[in-house]
């Protein structure tokens, strides 16, 4: 018994009358002849009352029609969804990405995502430095867009995108152009920075921002995600040091003064993965 027998019975069970039956499915009708009885005998059930004028489906027929048809429509779907899979057109893939850009660069990366693909399940997460690596060697994640490149072994990364650094103030903060920032004004701030994460690109250029101003800054409070850095400052906390691109989150009452410093954005990914659906996504995030 295989799919094309069932399928040959469905045609059957729904025409009633081999000789049309054949005809739609253009074999002859003595080998749908063939096909049916061979389906009796290795079912051992008789699907068909037949005489020279009339066919009819046995109880036992009906009861198969009825299951085989609901079988086939499903299997016929999970066929369908394997090629999908197959061209990268459904499926899920797992994508991390720093705070910053949730409102800036990410929504028009998704929205191409949804364009191309509308089958396809989007998954994001957000992961500190340290952990990036470790979701992305062992399949956790799909693909990290990260502000530091990947020079791993077995991990690809290209940059796509740049910002500045900006100084983050309560909006009644005297500062208000970067003409305003100096040594001894900056020496008597307090910062809240994101925590320092060694050997990353983006803690360094923080730090070269107040290496030039010659100064040590009075961080006394820390904090991994950037909207808190942002709450923490509209509270009157402190001022900060984040990627202009925090100002697509609509917080009232901030003030961002663009600093001379750039921070790259990189997407990274397994060099030996060759799913389809990470195949088509990376078109789109590096286009």
């Amino acid at each position: 018994m295989d799919l094309q027998q069932i399928k040959y019975f469905l045609a059957l069970a729904q025409e009633l009358h081999f000789w049309n039956t054949a005809g739609k499915i253009n074999i002859t009708q003595s080998a749908l002849s063939r096909h049916i009885q061979s389906l009796e005998s290795e079912l051992g059930v008789q699907l068909f009352e037949r005489n020279k004028r009339n066919v009819k489906l046995t109880p036992a027929g009906t009861f198969l029609k009825e299951k085989w048809q609901v079988e086939l429509n499903e299997l016929e779907f999970i066929h369908q969804f394997a090629r999908q899979m197959h061209l990268g057109e459904s499926g899920t893939i797992r994508i991390a990405h720093p705070d910053s850009i949730s409102g800036s660069l990410m929504p028009d990366i998704i929205a191409r995502i949804c364009d191309a693909f509308p089958k396809l399940q989007i998954e994001l997460v957000q992961l500190r430095y340290e952990n990036q690596q470790e979701f992305l060697t062992n399949y956790k994640i799909d693909l990290a867009i990260t502000r530091d490149i990947n020079n791993s072994p077995g991990i690809k990364s290209e940059k796509i995108y740049n910002d500045h650094l900006s100084i983050v103030v309560p909006e009644n903060h005297f500062y208000h152009t970067i003409d305003d920032l100096s040594k001894e004004t900056l020496a008597q701030q307090k910062f809240i920075l994101p925590i320092k994460d060694e050997g990353s690109s983006y803690s360094d250029i923080i730090q070269q921002m107040f290496r030039s101003f010659d100064i040590v800054p009075d961080a006394y409070l820390h904090s991994e995600f950037g909207s808190t850095i942002i709450a923490l400052v509209r509270k009157g906390l402190g001022i900060a040091i984040l990627p202009d691109s925090y100002m697509y989150h609509e917080s009232p009452g901030l003030r961002f003064i663009q600093l001379p410093f750039k921070t790259d954005l990189f997407v990274n990914w397994r060099a030996d993965d060759h799913n389809p659906i990470l195949s088509n996504v990376l078109k789109l995030v590096l286009k």
